[in-house]
């Protein structure tokens, strides 16, 4: 049976290069499955899915307080990766409608984005500070991270009159950034029709 899926996910990113907690940040899939019922209690479904994932920064300087000098801080700092994922699922029905589902699911990844706000000041000697307006940046950062990665989801799911709600977690085999060992991790609450 096509679906076609709509839905929100949590996703946070953890161990990157910036030197800041990362908080968990909304995003968005769309795509369609198609799933194929072999069996009464089994079957097995591909999909292509457009996905927008990332994650919110907390605000940061590189101020050595104590010590007068140039600084910056840094705020609002967002970032967000563009994936087409092709998940494979083997869902195993438990009762009439109700499912669980694993399988594996590789994400090829279309561009990536940051986009900050940067406020440059200077601490004189007698602790005061001047600050520069700040300057918002937004730019490509696609040649950080690796071309494609590959996650391991586990959901449930629950079908009713041909919608299908569904929660998924992806559990990342697979680095995110090239020089780091930072990793995704994702929660994919979402209704297919």
């Amino acid at each position: 049976m096509p679906t076609f899926s709509h839905g929100n996910k949590l996703f946070n990113v953890t161990g990157t290069s910036l030197d800041a907690p990362s908080n968990y940040r909304a995003g968005f899939t769309g795509g369609a499955e198609f799933e194929y019922q072999f069996q009464s209690q089994c079957s097995l479904s591909l999909g292509a899915l457009y996905s927008l994932q990332g994650c919110h920064y907390k605000d940061v300087s590189n101020e050595v307080h104590g010590q007068a000098g140039s600084y910056s801080g840094f705020s609002n700092t967002a970032l967000g990766l563009h994936y087409i994922q092709i998940p494979v699922l083997v869902g195993i029905y438990l009762a009439d409608g109700l499912a669980v589902k694993a399988g594996v699911q590789p994400s090829f990844l279309l561009g990536a984005r940051t986009k900050y706000d940067v406020t440059n000041f200077v601490v004189g000697t007698d602790g005061g500070a001047v600050y520069d307006p700040a300057k918002h940046v937004s730019k490509s950062i696609k040649g950080l991270f690796t071309s494609s990665d590959v996650a391991i989801p586990v959901g449930i799911s629950y079908e009713y009159a041909n919608v299908v709600m569904e929660a998924r977690y992806l559990f990342s085999l697979s680095k995110v950034e090239k020089t780091l060992d930072a990793k995704k991790s994702l929660l994919y609450l979402y209704c297919r029709i």
